[in-house]
């Protein structure tokens, strides 16, 4: 259902650690909201409805911490999978040569072979059961410095070999850290609900933007399209939350409004679909005060799951 979660779970699995996506998800902390505007890449105004990096918080949610690389360096690349251990990388789509050409940073891949004299490396990735093969120097572009919150340039690592201790902790961890990112990010201006009410009071001027159209296409592609489970990832969320209620009994109501939440963002979407189809620009406003109703709804919700595994001194804004 969406590129992060499908690598992590598809890696663990050749360690031979069974997970659901769902699962992975939750345990990497996905949810979350993150705004980036830029002019100069349509649509000046984009949001994703995942967290960043929930690679590298799985990881040290169990136990086992990634090592970014932060540098291209694809002889160390080739090393390590020599040593039998796969790649995980963030990407952004448009150099990938698979895809459409529009720029989508925070693409999780698995880097599964990589043959430098032959200038290529394949790709694990959702969009085919095979691996791909992608020119390096594509590769290098795709994983390179881009304007997204999403990621950081040269994001892989070797993906650790996970033992893997499920119980009642390891699950209040990756929950206490959706709730406090969302709640009260570190950078508000483009991180949780801060940044969605932020988008909120933008959305309306979006039917003065140079391509209005594109703006609401994008925004259905994030919340239905885009690798997000539907419902801009709620959904996802609630799948995890049941099956975490295993373990945390509280979450299963929890799990139940998480559902309820996805199927508003899921109008939403069609709000922003009817809009570029009719290119009814009054779309943008009833767009904001959907959304604005959905952030109400959130925050009332991240305000009980807090209860629910015991996060302190998180407050509202």
């Amino acid at each position: 259902m969406h590129c992060s979660s499908t690598s992590v779970r598809d890696v663990l699995a050749y360690d031979g650690v069974h997970l659901s996506e769902a699962m992975v998800f939750g345990l990497g902390s996905g949810l979350g909201f993150v705004l980036w505007p830029d002019p100069d890449q349509p649509p000046a105004l984009r949001f994703n409805g995942r967290a960043r990096d929930l690679e590298g918080k799985f990881y040290a949610n169990v136990g086992a911490p990634l090592t970014w690389a932060r540098r291209w360096d694809p002889h160390a690349m080739r090393e390590a999978l020599e040593r039998g251990r796969p790649l995980l990388a963030q990407t952004d789509i448009q150099p990938l040569p698979y895809y459409d050409g529009v720029h989508f940073a925070g693409h999780g891949v698995v880097i599964v072979g990589l043959d430098v004299e032959a200038n290529t490396a394949w790709l694990a990735d959702v969009i085919a059961d095979e691996p791909q093969p992608v020119p390096l120097d594509a590769l290098q572009r795709a994983m390179g410095p881009n304007p997204s919150p999403l990621t950081e340039a040269y994001h892989w690592a070797p993906a650790p070999r996970v033992h893997l201790h499920m119980g009642a902790p390891l699950i209040r961890r990756a929950v206490r850290v959706v709730v406090e990112e969302m709640l009260a990010p570190d950078t508000p201006e483009a991180v949780g609900l801060p940044a969605m009410r932020r988008y909120i009071a933008a959305l309306p001027e979006s039917r003065h933007a140079p391509n209005p159209q594109w703006v609401a296409r994008f925004a259905y592609q994030t919340i239905e399209k885009r690798g997000t489970g539907g419902g801009a990832f709620r959904l996802l969320y609630a799948q995890f939350l049941r099956e975490a209620a295993a373990w945390v009994p509280a979450l299963a109501a929890l799990a139940e409004e998480a559902e309820a939440i996805g199927r508003r963002w899921q109008a939403l979407a069609q709000i922003f679909k009817r809009t570029f189809i009719e290119n009814d620009w009054d779309g943008f406003t009833q767009a904001a005060e959907a959304l604005a109703a959905i952030a109400d709804a959130e925050e009332a919700w991240l305000a009980r799951l807090a209860e629910a595994v015991e996060v302190e001194g998180v407050s509202r804004r």
